[in-house]
């Protein structure tokens, strides 16, 4: 009955938000189920979080990762205080939001506890607890990327001995030095700039 069910909302996927698809599934299982409440609506958060923390230990992910995700998480259940099955994007949004501006953090900081709560809600749609992750529509926090000249050895032979005049050929040589220097940082710079747009 469950997969019958699974395939019905998959099969309405294309033309429901989800909240409407939540409902659908509600309303799916009430009806189809005989009056019996599948395992996972009646699962707690916690049982969720513990659950998601154990298959990433399965994948390898180290105790400091596993730490930092059940800290990101197990704070954000407490303060949205719904059924993870019920949260919505707006929800985790305000969260967000009131994270940034209680904690006083910057957008890097922001950022991870971001990608910290997609990796739980993807993991949740995956295992087919959720129909769609409500962190889908939560993009990345752009953030400022910092150029570095790079600063070559015969830049630091140059310095040491004085030499950046002398003949002219020294001086056309260290003229082109000069430009594909400036051309490479632009092409940096404009990279990270279109990085930093994606």
């Amino acid at each position: 009955m469950g997969k019958e069910i699974y395939n019905i909302i998959n099969d309405m996927a294309e033309v429901l938000n989800a909240s409407q698809m939540q409902k659908l599934q509600e309303v799916l299982v009430n009806r189809l189920s005989e009056n019996r409440v599948p395992d996972y609506l009646q699962t707690r958060n916690e049982e969720f979080l513990d659950m998601f923390l154990t298959a990433k230990h399965l994948e390898g992910c180290s105790d400091k990762t596993i730490c930092y995700y059940r800290c990101n998480i197990q704070r954000m259940l407490e303060t949205v205080d719904v059924p993870v099955i019920k949260i919505s994007t707006e929800m985790l949004r305000k969260y967000l939001l009131e994270y940034q501006s209680i904690n006083n953090c910057g957008k890097v900081t922001i950022d991870n506890v971001r990608r910290s709560l997609s990796t739980f809600f993807s993991w949740l749609e995956e295992e087919d607890y959720i129909i769609k992750s409500p962190m889908k529509r939560i993009h990345k926090v752009k953030t400022a990327v910092v150029v570095c000249i790079l600063y070559t050895s015969e830049d630091a032979d140059e310095e040491d001995s004085g030499d950046f005049g002398g003949s002219r050929a020294t001086q056309k040589k260290e003229k082109e030095r000069k430009r594909n220097k400036t051309s490479s940082i632009r092409m940096r710079k404009n990279t990270a700039e279109k990085q930093n747009r994606d």
